[in-house]
């Protein structure tokens, strides 16, 4: 007769497949939920690290809006590569640093100007007068009847109203101007209902430039009003803080990652262009 002790022996024998899954489950479980919690604390970390860094570009753009995006990067891009800082005094600048792109229904660009009214001495000398009259002038054309024009600062009354002139089809402009800003929609705006008059006969398409570029000018331009006892434009526009800013537009437009491949093309001829202008301005 077998003992008590062998019977236990046989019986663990008997029971030792269940017992060593039973230990394999649990010690699945476990590796699984330490892997788990691991990887929950690698994503918080991610999170975190990317809590407080401004986006290249939103995670969805439509074309037209991926377009509006390269343009008016390259806008800025020029603007900087012709900078009249702070170190120059403002009697010897060429003008503000403000730029204005022209670019055609194929998405080409055609031309561009920047602020020149104290190298002129004339006042009306802005971007978007200079690039609309030069460019008419040089190409014989009537009008700008389906172009778009980029503009690194939002058009004055001045501007506005030649843009409205030209038929230009839309404009995409940067940064706010504060106080002399809403031309179009003051040219837009019906007061026949209490005795005024209706809106300008003629409408452009206007819309401000969503770059994540645009808002921190924004937010760098009031910065500079709250602190600056001249409150001027062009001294915000000199200042190193602005430059940083625009400086950082060329390296932004390199990097810009392309969803839609109909603008693939529409960005190698924006660096194309861009580089045309740094060699001009080389020579």
């Amino acid at each position: 007769m077998k003992s008590n002790a062998t019977e236990h022996v046989m019986n663990l024998k008997k029971h030792k497949p269940s017992y060593n899954l039973t230990f394999t489950i649990k010690r699945f479980a476990y590796i699984a939920c330490l892997m788990y919690l691991m990887g929950m604390t690698h994503s918080l970390k991610t999170y975190a690290t990317h809590l407080g860094k401004p986006k290249i570009q939103p995670d969805s753009l439509s074309i037209q809006d991926e377009r509006d995006h390269i343009f008016s990067l390259l806008a800025y891009a020029l603007v900087y590569q012709d900078w009249q800082g702070e170190q120059v005094p403002r009697e010897k600048r060429r003008g503000y640093n403000i730029g204005a792109l022209l670019v055609n229904e194929q998405n080409e660009p055609l031309a561009y100007n920047l602020n020149c009214i104290t190298s002129t001495n004339n006042s009306t000398q802005h971007a978007e007068i200079r690039m609309i009259t030069k460019y008419l002038e040089g190409s014989h054309q009537y009008n700008l009847r389906n172009c778009t024009v980029y503009t690194t600062l939002e058009p004055c009354a001045m501007c506005a109203g030649m843009i409205l002139m030209t038929a230009t089809k839309r404009v995409v402009y940067g940064q706010h101007d504060i106080e002399f800003s809403k031309a179009f929609e003051r040219l837009a705006a019906d007061h026949r209902a209490s005795g005024g008059l209706g809106p300008y006969p003629r409408t452009v398409q206007v819309s401000p430039s969503s770059i994540p570029l645009c808002q921190q000018l924004d937010r760098q331009y009031e910065t500079f009003l709250q602190s600056d006892a001249e409150k001027v434009l062009a001294k915000f526009l000199a200042s190193e803080s602005a430059k940083s800013i625009y400086q950082s537009a060329h390296p932004l437009l390199e990097q810009f990652n392309v969803l839609h491949p109909e603008n693939i093309g529409i960005k190698r001829v924006a660096l194309a262009f861009y580089q045309k202008i740094l060699h001009s301005i080389d020579k």
